[in-house]
């Protein structure tokens, strides 16, 4: 009985603990790939908050020049005054077999700065998508 409390208990810990990401980005470019972890869709004050992926077709730099074409980006969205702020970033470096982290950045949480989102932009595409959930 304990054995099978303590299997339901890992289990659903671990369910809780996965990210569900849900690509939001158009097919339109495949350059790019845009997804939002729903799992970490919330609310921060008067903000929104999620963790947001994004997945290129060719490798990028990092600001310290490592190689990526993966990156998860924890941003803050200002709903009402169409903004966001970067607060984490990690950069993912992918091959067929298996996923590194090339490298991370991590913004003081607590001087978060907003920048406008850029019309027709993927940045307001992805403002536009978490702000409308769960209103």
């Amino acid at each position: 009985m304990k054995k099978t409390l303590l299997t339901a208990f890992f289990f659903f810990t671990n369910s809780c603990l996965a990210s569900n990401w849900a690509l939001i980005s158009s097919p339109d470019n495949p350059e790019i790939t845009v997804s939002v972890d729903l799992q970490s869709v919330g609310k921060s004050g008067a903000y929104r908050k999620a963790w947001v992926m994004y997945s290129l077709d060719k490798s990028e730099q990092t600001p310290d020049f490592k190689p990526y074409n993966m990156s998860k980006i924890l941003q803050y969205f200002d709903c009402k005054q169409r903004a966001f702020a970067t607060v984490h970033a990690a950069y993912y470096l992918r091959t067929a077999d298996r996923q590194a982290l090339s490298a991370g950045e991590w913004a003081n949480q607590g001087a978060k700065t907003f920048v406008d989102v850029v019309p027709d932009s993927l940045g307001e595409m992805t403002l536009d998508y978490v702000c409308g959930l769960h209103k």
